[in-house]
């Protein structure tokens, strides 16, 4: 699909991306369409007929967008002119020559989505307003209520987020299909399921992993190993001391992955509740609608019973510099494109492999404008680094590494 038919918002239906550009951090700047010339594919490829019973009931959002501060840096340093999860690595064919095209990283995330959309797919939203993370999808819920149309159930993919789903050696091809469905067939598992009202997906991680990075679940365990009850929240604990409080018996806590689905009648109570107080679901005036409080709400309103999560294994959070360098190098080495047809897992990883490594010399450099410093761009950082084959020496405020191979510089915080 190309621009100019993805501006014709009535003629793509059952999924909604949501993206901002020339985002200062505080509010969102002109709106500009990025073309994702998979998508279209992607649908019909993967609406094989495995949720059909509950595609009309349901709707997916792909979130990319938002004022996001963490988000920042890796925005920055992809330019101005892109969403914060745009993320293009430029094609290469067979024989790394460029091609003059891209592949698209949100294409990921579109991928995994795209069995849950109809014959026609895409519904794209630009957000004019920074209102925060859930605005887009409290917009949905109003304009159906307003209407007279029933509520639908909400599945939210984080655009900067990916998922991997590994398979044992010799696996059967009905084990390395049910793997690739692992977590969508979760969520229409939650769909399809009366007693449930909120499913979320978590991941383990270490308790000093999960400080300052990750809301983190409180978790019980149920007869199977991969789904727990939850019983509640803490966003982001400051210290792994901290973290450990939501810790499990094996010593590590489950972070949130920030996708989840919301049922129907969970959207209908958090519209009632909204309409009683606006910043019900609120972190400040600037931020009205914000989808770890709704699901923090949800969760204490309909309790553990109603609310589950699925744990998965593999899982990156590519919203920084460093992180994107981490994903960037397992695309390259073939990880994370389970969702996409062959031929563009290839190009995918041809991309990757020729971006992340160049004759064993790591040429990409992912800085912001304040981490290049007296360098000026990332270029001329990239000159210093190649020449010199030295890491320039962090500031007090300035960060610079090397993640396997990959110079990344940021600023910290």
């Amino acid at each position: 699909m190309r621009i100019n038919s993805i501006q014709n918002q009535n003629s793509f239906k059952g999924v909604t991306v949501t993206t901002s550009t020339g985002n200062s951090g505080m509010a969102i700047g002109k709106n500009v369409i990025i073309p994702f010339d998979n998508t279209a594919r992607l649908i019909s490829e993967n609406s094989n007929g495995r949720y059909d019973d509950i595609k009309d009931k349901t709707e997916v959002f792909v979130l990319a967008a938002g004022k996001g501060k963490r988000c920042l840096p890796l925005s920055h340093c992809q330019g101005s002119d892109v969403t914060k999860v745009y993320y293009g690595i430029p094609d290469v064919d067979r024989n790394y020559r460029p091609t003059g095209e891209m592949n698209y990283v949100l294409d990921i995330p579109m991928a995994m989505a795209s069995p849950f959309l109809d014959n026609d797919g895409l519904k794209w939203k630009n957000a004019t307003k920074a209102q925060g993370s859930f605005a887009e999808v409290i917009s949905f819920a109003k304009d159906l209520r307003e209407k007279g149309l029933p509520q639908k159930n909400v599945i939210i993919m984080c655009g900067d987020n990916f998922f991997d789903s590994k398979v044992s050696p010799g696996a059967s091809k009905k084990e390395i299909e049910d793997k690739k469905y692992e977590i969508t067939d979760y969520l229409a598992d939650v769909a399809r399921d009366d007693s449930k009202i909120l499913g979320l997906i978590g991941v383990k991680r270490t308790p000093e992993e999960t400080a300052n990075n990750y809301g983190c679940l409180k978790a019980i365990p149920t007869s199977k190993d991969d789904i727990c009850k939850l019983d509640g929240f803490t966003e982001k604990p400051k210290t792994a001391e901290l973290a450990r409080k939501f810790a499990m018996d094996d010593g590590n806590c489950i972070a949130n992955t920030g996708s989840f689905i919301m049922k129907k009648e969970a959207m209908e109570w958090l519209l009632d509740r909204i309409e009683e107080d606006p910043m019900f679901i609120g972190k400040d005036e600037n931020e009205l609608y914000d989808f770890a409080a709704a699901s923090t709400r949800v969760q204490e309103h309909f309790g553990a019973d109603k609310c589950s999560i699925k744990l998965v294994q593999d899982w990156e959070d590519a919203g920084q510099p460093d992180t994107m360098a981490s994903l960037t190098g397992e695309i390259a080495k073939g990880n994370y494109l389970n969702a996409l047809p062959e031929d563009l897992k290839r190009s995918f990883q041809r991309s990757a492999a020729n971006n992340y490594y160049n004759d064993g010399i790591q040429t990409t450099i992912l800085a912001t404008p304040e981490a290049v410093g007296e360098y000026e761009t990332a270029e001329n950082l990239a000159y210093y680094i190649e020449t010199t084959g030295e890491l320039p020496e962090p500031t007090d405020n300035v960060l610079v590494k090397d993640v396997e191979g990959m110079y990344v510089a940021g600023v910290k915080d």
